[in-house]
Parts: C-alpha cells; structure tokens; sequence
C-alpha cells in the first residue's frame, strides 16, 4: 500500500504495524507500506476508511476488492 503523511499517522493512530518498503519508487507525497492482512474483505473495507490518503497496491484481489467497495460507496453517494 501507499499512504500519503495523513495515512501514516492515521495507521500510527490505528497502531497497525506496517514496514516501509525500502528504496520504493513512490509518487511524491507518498510512501509505500507492507502490511499483514487478515482477510481481503476485512482490510479492503480498513483502507477503504482511509478515503484517498491511501493507495491499496497489493495483492491484486485486495485491490479489486478495494476499488468494488469505493464503486459501491459512489453510487450510494452519488459522483457530483
């Protein structure tokens, strides 16, 4: 995953225990992250919480899972 300055101190807050990726080639403002998960659904639905302070990157069927999730809360919600 990749978390903008406010992500990290959301996990910190959180006290997820996340390991920086070392020497990752990250967009400006962010960092990337390797984080244990429990289940795709439990940690989609975390991340999700993060709103756009974080990047699901990997593995691929969390990040699926992530983005049907964000799809959902949008069309709930509405796209204007």
């Amino acid at each position: 995953m990749a978390l903008t300055e406010q992500g990290e101190t959301w996990l910190a807050n959180l006290r997820i225990k996340a390991v920086a990726v070392p020497d990752a080639v990250a967009t400006p403002g962010w960092r990337e992250y390797w984080v244990a998960i429990e289940s795709v659904e439990h940690s989609a639905r975390q991340w999700l919480s993060f709103g756009d302070q974080v990047r699901v990157l990997e593995p691929p069927e969390l990040r699926r899972r992530a983005i049907e999730l964000a799809r959902g809360v949008l069309a709930v919600h509405g796209d204007d």
